[in-house]
């Protein structure tokens, strides 16, 4: 909204259209992803969807949905994600019936987004089905049908790569007219680069360290050595949070920081942050990396390669990352020194040919 002379009055915020009246989410324009899970929470509320059973065309995928969203993702460890996207397949396929869900919708859904975003989506909207199914409002089978999984992200860090990121954020300075000021303005991404290397933590786990305890944050005993990544408050999900040992060299780095007073191990003008996407964007530019290569997430690959490179077993990767065996085997184990050795050093001389000359005489035997 604008005022008469043009100035802008009121930031932009999403809201919600129903029946002709406009409802506030409280979200500014900026948070997408906030409005979406208001929207799915606003429908989960205000739409009383029919529980009984009743044949597919006669299902709208809206009432699918209301139901999933009232029963399941409450329990979900991250709700408000599962909200957003929720509200995202609402969007599209609200006005369906659940005879509509087709091979050919299916497609079509997809290829108004990227392939990983509507895999997962549609991934949701097939947990929703089964969970209509399970509670007997729909007998017959309804499958979705998913874009293929992409690749798995291969890239690691060199340990040169790691130290220009490293040091790339260590000497940024914010400039101003031109001319470079005394702010650091990525230091705090320096420490969250160096905890994923050490820890091999999710990006979100690294985000949540901090050195006291709390109900919704992971806790580093710098006393034991210890990080507990798992907060208390959290369910336990797929995703293993286990509790590990610190490497002592980050150990140093850590106690040097909480001796300034930090509460967090990553926090930006004395407080935590909840996103380092632009900050890193900006590290790598810095160190002349590729900004389509390398992601946050990156630095847990990093890790684990470097441990199978160390000839760590995979067992003990595993264990460490909070992953299974099988997952460090298919897409780390070809780093260890002594993957595939054996075969590459068996036997070399090959068998000796028979020099026996087959006879040429009539009758003889060859």
């Amino acid at each position: 909204r604008r005022a008469e002379a043009g100035r802008r009055a009121e930031k932009g915020i999403w809201i919600i259209l129903h029946n002709g009246r406009q409802i506030s989410t409280g979200c500014g324009k900026e948070d997408r992803r906030g409005a979406e899970a208001a929207l799915a929470e606003f429908i989960a509320t205000s739409h009383q969807a029919a529980r009984r059973q009743r044949r597919l065309d006669e299902i709208p995928v809206a009432d699918v949905l209301a139901i999933y969203l009232t029963d399941i993702v409450p329990g979900l460890a991250t709700a408000k994600k599962a909200a957003g996207r929720v509200g995202r397949l609402l969007d599209w396929w609200g006005e369906k019936m659940l005879a509509d869900v087709t091979g050919s919708n299916c497609r079509k859904f997809t290829a108004d987004r990227t392939p990983g975003a509507a895999r997962r989506e549609l991934q949701d909207f097939q947990a929703a089905i089964n969970h209509h199914q399970r509670e007997g409002y729909h007998r017959e089978q309804v499958l979705v049908t998913l874009p293929p999984a992409g690749e798995a992200r291969e890239r690691w860090l060199t340990r040169s790569e790691a130290a220009k990121l490293i040091w790339a954020c260590w000497r940024a300075r914010e400039m101003q007219n031109g001319k470079p000021t005394d702010r650091m303005p990525l230091r705090h991404l320096a420490r969250f680069i160096l905890f994923g290397l050490y820890t091999g933590s999710r990006p979100g786990d690294t985000l949540l360290a901090s050195y006291y305890v709390s109900s919704d944050r992971g806790y580093v005993d710098l006393e034991q050595g210890l990080y507990y990544r798992k907060p208390p408050r959290k369910r336990s999900t797929n995703k293993r949070q286990p509790t590990t040992p610190l490497p002592t060299s980050l150990l140093s780095h850590l106690r040097r920081w909480r001796e300034r007073g930090d509460d967090h191990v990553v926090q930006f003008n004395s407080a935590p942050i909840q996103s380092v996407k632009t900050a890193f964007e900006k590290a790598l530019k810095a160190a002349k990396l590729d900004e389509t290569d390398v992601i946050p997430y990156t630095l847990r690959h990093t890790r684990a390669t470097w441990m199978k490179q160390a000839g760590v077993p995979s067992w003990e990767v595993a264990g460490y990352l909070g992953t299974s065996e099988a997952m460090i085997e298919k897409h780390y184990g070809h780093h260890d020194p002594n993957h595939l050795k054996a075969a590459a050093n068996s036997p070399q001389r090959f068998p000796q040919r028979n020099n026996v000359q087959p006879s040429t005489q009539k009758g003889g035997a060859a």
